[in-house]
């Protein structure tokens, strides 16, 4: 048998304990996968979880270069046809609720998940296609449901892929620093009892980008992938293959 451990959650929160470790102790286990930098372990690999949402298993190289140039295509960006933000989750994990109501003090931010719902679009008018919704908003909230090092989720690569501009929280503001542009994201701090004069100059700038299109195109159409993106993606890919074609034939 085949025994695999992947951490699709932050392992690291107080309430996944028995699994800190990526389940590196448990003997009985072939591979582990996870988000973590640094473990130096033959049987672990870092593999993030967002790779997984955005390509399908089959994907090749040439598909994933074509993601990388169509998601930095200056074409991926529009102004004046998109509405001012978005804001998709179910659970008000860390500071939500305060960075909710700070990006609203810029304007009107659509719900349509379970937190702070205020609207139907996605279900009504786009059957629940995520990617195909965002590109009504210049802007996309997306603040990770916790707080670890290289733990960074589907969402900012949605919203990249949308042609959203991020405004993010994770992974110490520091998310795929190999893979995206990190000038091309809003950060934003997001904590429990999080003051509510807390990123002043980050709501400034994005009231500035919202309100004036010159300045929001400048900054939503230069590149959100680094150059060597793809490289990066399909390296991690091809590693993860290799790994688990070992364990097969060693069976």
């Amino acid at each position: 048998d085949v025994k695999i451990f992947l951490a699709r959650e932050n392992v690291h929160r107080s309430n996944w304990k028995d699994y800190d470790d990526v389940c590196l102790d448990e003997k009985s286990l072939d591979l582990c996968v996870g988000y973590d930098y640094g473990i130096d372990d033959e049987r672990y690999i870092r593999f993030p979880l967002w790779i997984m949402w955005i390509f399908p298993a089959d994907v090749t190289y040439t598909q994933i270069k074509a993601w990388c140039d169509r998601v930095n295509s200056p074409a991926n960006s529009s102004y004046g046809d998109r509405r001012f933000c978005s804001f998709l989750c179910s659970h008000a994990d860390l500071g939500r609720q305060e960075i909710y109501g700070q990006v609203s003090q810029v304007g009107r931010v659509d719900c349509d998940g379970k937190l702070f719902h205020n609207n139907d679009d996605l279900k009504t008018k786009f059957n629940d296609d995520k990617v195909a919704y965002l590109r009504q908003y210049r802007f996309n909230l997306t603040p990770e449901n916790s707080e670890a090092d290289g733990y960074v989720t589907e969402k900012i690569f949605e919203a990249i892929t949308s042609g959203c501009v991020p405004i993010y929280s994770g992974s110490g503001n520091c998310p795929e620093p190999d893979v995206l542009n990190q000038d091309a994201i809003c950060f934003v701090s997001v904590h429990e009892g999080m003051p509510t004069d807390e990123n002043r100059e980050t709501m400034a700038k994005i009231r500035k980008l919202n309100e004036n299109e010159a300045a929001y195109l400048a900054y939503a159409q230069q590149p959100r992938l680094k150059p060597e993106a793809a490289d990066i993606i399909w390296g991690y890919i091809q590693e993860l293959e290799r790994r688990l074609s070992e364990i097969i034939k060693s069976k």
